[in-house]
């Protein structure tokens, strides 16, 4: 579904990729973990065009993703969400889910202002498929929340409606950048859940980043960890956080790995 071959991306003197490879199935969730500066989010905004890397290849299928602008990648089916949420925190829930899909409206500008048939009718059905994403979130960005503005929810009910608007743009493919930082136990364990649901109810592949190991190991599929940039280890959870070159990235030399 994903195929990321011998990615390199250099800034200036720092490398932060270094010839890094890494496939994705169909419907499988990889974590990838690692220290801070392990280049974990400079990878998410390889595969999603904000950077373009100094070598390497990003397939979608078959099709090459390197040279297409973010927003062409997207509508090719590769959605993600950020370390620190991005909202339009003055627009409400709904508003916010709903924005994602203006990109792929057929009505223009003239048939929006004025109002025509065509333009009213396709707004409701992006109102309703909206609604229909938040209730996957349950009670919680549901009912009297679709009007709040994204400003007023909790944290952890910001991270859900940044998943719920990635959502809106169909991706077959869904990257989180750290979906449970800043949560508390409870919601840690709802999230879990969530990344689950998204693959067994929607179908999705996904590619997360996640420091929690709770969630990495209560979710994937196979853990990748990286290091300054490079691949250290590969393979289910207690392979990976057993192994010692991630014990030393983590912990230090010397350190030994406890389960």
């Amino acid at each position: 579904m994903l195929k990321l071959s011998n990615i390199s991306m250099e800034f200036g003197a720092l490398k932060t990729l270094n010839d890094l490879s890494i496939e994705l199935k169909e419907k499988e969730i990889v974590s990838v973990i690692g220290p801070n500066g392990a280049g974990k989010t400079t990878l998410f905004n390889v595969i999603t065009g904000l950077y373009k890397p100094t070598s390497g290849s990003v397939k979608l299928g078959s099709q090459e993703m390197l040279g297409l602008s973010p927003a062409e990648i997207n509508r090719a089916g590769i959605a993600r969400t950020f370390q620190n949420v991005r909202l339009f925190l003055n627009m409400s829930v709904l508003e916010n889910v709903m924005s994602a899909t203006f990109g792929r409206t057929r009505s223009g500008l003239f048939s929006s202002a004025l109002g025509l048939k065509r333009s009213r009718k396709e707004e409701a059905e992006v109102k309703e498929k909206a609604q229909e994403l938040l209730k996957f979130f349950g009670t919680r960005l549901t009912g009297y929340r679709w009007d709040q503005p994204a400003f007023s929810l909790s944290y952890a009910n910001r991270r859900r409606l940044e998943i719920a608007r990635a959502l809106a743009t169909d991706p077959k493919v869904l990257l989180l950048d750290e979906p449970a930082a800043g949560m508390n136990p409870k919601e840690t364990q709802e999230i879990t859940e969530i990344v689950g649901s998204l693959r067994a109810e929607r179908g999705l592949t996904i590619l997360i980043i996640e420091h929690d190991m709770h969630v990495v190991e209560g979710v994937s599929d196979r853990v990748v960890a990286l290091d300054y940039g490079v691949k250290i280890a590969e393979g289910d959870f207690d392979h990976v956080a057993t192994h010692p070159d991630v014990v030393e990235a983590y912990l230090g030399k010397g350190s030994t790995a406890t389960k």
